[in-house]
């Protein structure tokens, strides 16, 4: 029988209902399972209740106590709020004074990257780090992470887990609880949403190691021997990317996008540059080769820029820079982009309703910074070239 920790800290659907999941699936197992919660009075999280759910009188609090009084009865033990000494609290407060802007990403709170896991969190929720809100936020933010770091120091010592559930463990919220097991020697797995709201995965390593999910997804691959089933989810989930079905079930309503149809001309060479979110991985190493193909490309527009300088001097090429559904959060960023525009060069905003899968049929050379279209792109045989390092390298799909 292994003893089973349940660290939730993202009470968000899907991932606060697969954590219940595991729970039960681990008791089932016959499993000594503890569930822990330890979001609760956070002066700053990644989540955050909507308003339409505020109108309805939703409440985190209250589903998080549902939940843990049904787990209760599911024979899972519910650990308790954690205290943890005033001296502490007082520490962080301190430290989060003095930390600035300029050094955040190398701040350290004792062995865990903390500065790194607060640039990674802020980024993915206001999409720029230029921003009020950003900097407004970074320090409540490192509070945050080092009171989830103290609470997972003593609940890790309490419990005396085996192993370790807990959500991405790329955020800040989520991070420190890593960190904190890997120095006491206990194995983590994290959780992630698999391709629709009703599934998820498991990870028992780094979920942005690109070895281990090469060869997650081939072990994943040779299981299934009937290759006519393997197929047909790969046609499927092709045809519900380009219906918007596949985003729907990811939650993300896109259908205001993608319905005018842009005309060509045949008669040149058109490259189309599919713009991505790329702040996920600014803020998980401060190692830039891990993720980008150079210091120069680490940044998406400076890919642009190089590949406008390749062709603007050439009359029978055409470049289509189209913007991610989500730039339209960023007002400065889309003034960057719109003001690459030339002669030959020619940039769709996030407003934009031109309709991406068309313009990848209909373009010569498809280009990107590791958008999941490069293999939408690839499957209609177009040219494809990756500016960064995607996890789809390895199986030489795209350049």
């Amino acid at each position: 029988m292994k003893k089973i920790l349940i660290f939730e800290t993202f009470p968000v659907s899907p991932h606060f209902e697969t954590s219940i999941e595991i729970a039960l699936k681990n008791i089932k197992e016959g499993n000594k399972v503890y569930f822990f919660w330890g979001g609760y009075n956070l002066p700053w999280s990644d989540w955050k209740l909507p308003n339409y759910k505020k109108l309805l009188f939703f409440s985190y609090k209250y589903k998080v106590d549902k939940a843990t009084e049904y787990l209760k009865k599911n024979s899972v033990i519910i650990v308790d709020k954690i205290n943890f000494d005033k001296k502490i609290s007082n520490y962080i407060e301190r430290l989060s004074k003095k930390i600035t802007f300029k050094n955040l990403k190398n701040i350290k709170y004792k062995n865990c990257s903390m500065g790194l896991a607060v640039y990674s969190s802020l980024l993915s929720k206001y999409h720029s780090n230029n921003s009020k809100v950003f900097k407004n936020n970074f320090k409540s933010a490192f509070r945050s992470g080092c009171i989830v770091y103290e609470r997972a120091n003593k609940v890790i010592n309490q419990v005396k887990p085996n192993i370790i559930y807990t959500f991405n463990s790329r955020f800040v919220i989520s991070r420190p609880i890593l960190e904190v097991a890997k120095r006491k020697k206990i194995k983590v797995y994290r959780h992630e949403r698999g391709s629709s709201l009703d599934k998820y995965e498991i990870f028992k390593n780094d979920i942005f190691d690109e070895k281990y999910i090469y060869n997650l997804i081939n072990n994943h691959w040779k299981k299934e021997k009937n290759e006519k089933k393997k197929k047909r989810i790969a046609l499927n989930y092709l045809k519900y990317i380009e219906t918007n079905k596949y985003y729907k079930k990811l939650g993300f309503n896109y259908d205001s996008f993608n319905q005018n149809i842009l005309n060509l001309d045949h008669k040149k060479k058109n490259i189309l540059f599919i713009c991505t979110t790329d702040y996920e991985h600014q803020a998980i190493s401060l190692d830039y080769k891990r993720f980008y193909i150079n210091k120069e490309w680490s940044k998406q527009i400076n890919a642009i820029k190089s590949l406008i300088d390749l062709i603007k001097k050439k009359k029978n090429f055409f470049l289509i820079i189209k913007a991610h559904p989500n730039f339209k959060q960023d007002k400065k960023l889309e003034e960057k982009f719109n003001s690459l525009q030339a002669e030959n060069v020619i940039y769709l905003s996030a407003s934009s309703k031109i309709n991406t899968y068309d313009l990848i049929k209909k373009s010569n050379i498809i280009c990107s910074f590791g958008s999941s279209l490069e293999l939408f792109s690839s499957f209609y045989k177009k040219k494809t070239i990756s500016f960064f390092k995607t996890l789809w390298l390895k199986f030489n799909i795209v350049d």
